[in-house]
Parts: structure tokens; C-alpha cells; sequence
């Protein structure tokens, strides 16, 4: 479980330091002091059904795409992704990107961070974060309230990540 201050860190730069978590703050916030290295990847397309996430530039520049527009932001710039939002960010600077993020409500956010952040810092995910199938299976069906992907359509998700996910776990896949 994350407590302020806690930090994860992933190969190539990336680090990211819990300043407020959902124990703080009675489950209502989960913040974050992130940093990204220059010209990183941006995740798969996802979304948040329930949650609003709230970026602050602090450094660098963050390329967003968030709901089909695309726009960089700098230092001193905030922006809101709405729940339901579809959207991805990369760092796209020569130097590296920090940033403060909120999710709000932060329901178990920290733990799908915590359990992804460990996964690459193993070397058990692509250059975009991802892990495998049949984990990504198992956490995808595990976190549904928190992250989705936008691709495939959810009505082709909902039954491939059962079956992958069943094989997944049989297999010692877990979600925490």
C-alpha cells in the first residue's frame, strides 16, 4: 500500500513520487510529483470511466492527446481530463518532463500504479509501459473502475479479458 513519500521509479528516467494518497485524503484524492525523460513514449490510448485527472507542468513539455485533440503544455500550465475521456501523454522535450498529477476519486489507483511501475521496473513490460497479455488481462479485468483501454471496443474487451484473464491467473498472473 502507498504512503506519502513513496516512490517508483522505471528504467530510462521515469520516476514517481505519492504526495497525497486516497488513505490521506479519505479517498478522495490521489496526487502525484511525476517525472518523465526527455521524448518518452506515450502509453496505449485509455481512459478513466469515473475519475478526473488534473495536470500541472512544472518542467519540460507534455504532449497530450485527450479526446481526439492534440496540444503541448508547458511550465505553469494545468489541464483537466474528464472521466470517460479517451486520451495518452508523453514527455516531448530535450530535457525531462515533471509534472503534479490528480486523480480524483482515487479509488485504487496507487495500487494499479504501484503494480505497473514494479512490472517495468522488472523489465516485464514493452517501451510503452505494457505488460503482457495475459497480465494486462488480469489487471485490466482487476481495475476496470480505475483504467481501460480505448482499443478494443469494450464490448469485445469484457469477454477476451475473462478468458485471458482466467488463463492468466492459472498461470500465477496476479493483479496485486
Amino acid at each position: 500500500m502507498a504512503r506519502r513519500g513513496d516512490e517508483l521509479t522505471q528504467p530510462g528516467g521515469y520516476r514517481l513520487r505519492f504526495t497525497t494518497t486516497g488513505a490521506d485524503s479519505g479517498g478522495d484524492l490521489l496526487e502525484m510529483d511525476v517525472t518523465y525523460p526527455a521524448h518518452s513514449r506515450p502509453p496505449s490510448p485509455h481512459l478513466h470511466p469515473l475519475q478526473e485527472e488534473t495536470f500541472r507542468v512544472l518542467q519540460g513539455t507534455l504532449r497530450t492527446e485527450i479526446g481526439g485533440a492534440r496540444r503541448d503544455y508547458g511550465p505553469g500550465e494545468t489541464f483537466v481530463v474528464p472521466p470517460g475521456t479517451p486520451h495518452a501523454m508523453h514527455a516531448a522535450a530535450d530535457e525531462a518532463t515533471r509534472f503534479v498529477w490528480q486523480v480524483r476519486p482515487a479509488l485504487a489507483t496507487e495500487t494499479l500504479f504501484e503494480k505497473l511501475w514494479r512490472l517495468a521496473a522488472d523489465g516485464k513490460t514493452n517501451d510503452r509501459g505494457t505488460p503482457n497479455l495475459l497480465q494486462g488481462a488480469v489487471l485490466m479485468q482487476a481495475y476496470a473502475r480505475e483504467f481501460r483501454l480505448v482499443r478494443p471496443p469494450r464490448w469485445l474487451q469484457v469477454p477476451l479479458f475473462a478468458v485471458l484473464g482466467s488463463i492468466g491467473r492459472a498461470l500465477g498472473y496476479r493483479a496485486r
